[in-house]
């Protein structure tokens, strides 16, 4: 499987949801037993984890996997550009696929509650 590229931008502050259904040539890929892990660093390089996303598995049947971060974390990233992937995990084979990768811009908020 090639891993598909795809920028993001996050709004420093506010939340983030990105949803996606992974299909292959017979329709949705079966997700049942997967985990997702996602991070952003400065550089794919960096030893520090800028951000992590929640990544939900919630339909697995379906292929649809949701990425996430909380205001609460966004509030806390500096403007600016970062790298980030997406990988799933099956530990009771060791299968592991990496779906995303690209930038995230993070855009710095003005309006502070």
């Amino acid at each position: 499987m090639t891993t598909a590229k795809y920028d993001i931008i996050i709004q420093q502050g506010a939340d983030f949801a990105l949803s996606m259904t992974l299909t292959g040539d017979t329709g949705p890929v079966d997700l049942t037993g997967y985990t997702g892990y996602s991070q952003m660093r400065v550089k794919k390089t960096s030893s520090a984890i800028a951000a992590t996303f929640t990544i939900y598995i919630d339909t697995p049947l379906t292929g649809d996997i949701n990425m996430a971060m909380a205001n609460s974390v966004t509030e806390l990233l500096a403007p600016g550009r970062y790298v980030y992937d997406l990988q799933i995990h099956k530990p009771s084979d060791s299968k592991v696929l990496r779906l995303l990768e690209g930038f995230v811009s993070v855009s710095g908020e003005v309006t502070r509650i």
